[in-house]
């Protein structure tokens, strides 16, 4: 075997050994079996700020990036997921097969490592088929042109209110994700568990 593949196999076995094999405590670790309650999200970048500091006009002020997702995405996603799974056994379709494989691909072999030291922001691997399940999931409610009028505008108002909400949040989140100073008030309204802080 060629001396250059040997080298390559080597590395590569260093560094599988190395990551499964990391177990430093780490405040913002979390447990994969967890990720999808979304129980410990990673915080990124913090710097505080006194009144009259760097254009602080508040007692305290703050500059965050957080790995907190949008709730009304993440836990939708997550519900939508599950939903996805149970409508793939009852009618076997291949959409949503796809969607699931990719969840399952980016999520699953994490939980071999559940002693590891891992975070939240690993569920980037899996995040966007989560969400291609929360936009099937819309599609299954929102339902076809031939159904009933009635039902048909029920579900399109549902799920206007449903997107409404959304943007809302994730303007309220934005300064959370972005670093912009806001007072520590408002940075604190956004840590809605205890385990986010």
């Amino acid at each position: 075997m060629p001396d250059s593949l040997q080298n390559w196999w080597h590395y590569q076995s260093e560094i599988y050994n190395f990551n499964i094999g990391l177990h430093t405590p780490h405040s913002y670790q979390a447990n994969p079996l967890l990720w999808l309650v979304m129980q410990r999200p990673t915080s990124m970048f913090y710097v505080g700020t006194d009144a009259g500091q760097d254009g602080c006009s508040a007692s305290r002020c703050g500059e965050a990036i957080t790995g907190v997702a949008n709730p009304f995405i993440w836990y939708a996603a997550v519900i939508a997921t599950v939903a996805l799974l149970v409508l793939w056994i009852l009618r076997r379709q291949w959409q949503y097969g796809f969607v699931l494989l990719g969840v399952a691909a980016g999520y699953l072999p994490w939980l071999m490592y559940v002693n590891r030291t891992v975070f939240q922001f690993y569920t980037i691997a899996f995040e966007p088929f989560m969400v291609m399940a929360l936009a099937a999931a819309i599609g299954l409610v929102l339902g076809s042109r031939t159904d009933p009028r009635p039902r048909r505008t029920r579900a399109i108002v549902w799920v206007g209110v449903y997107l409404v909400v959304v943007v809302l949040a994730s303007a309220y989140w934005y300064p959370m994700w972005t670093a912009i100073q806001v007072p520590w008030d408002f940075i604190r309204s956004h840590y809605w568990l205890p385990s986010w802080l």
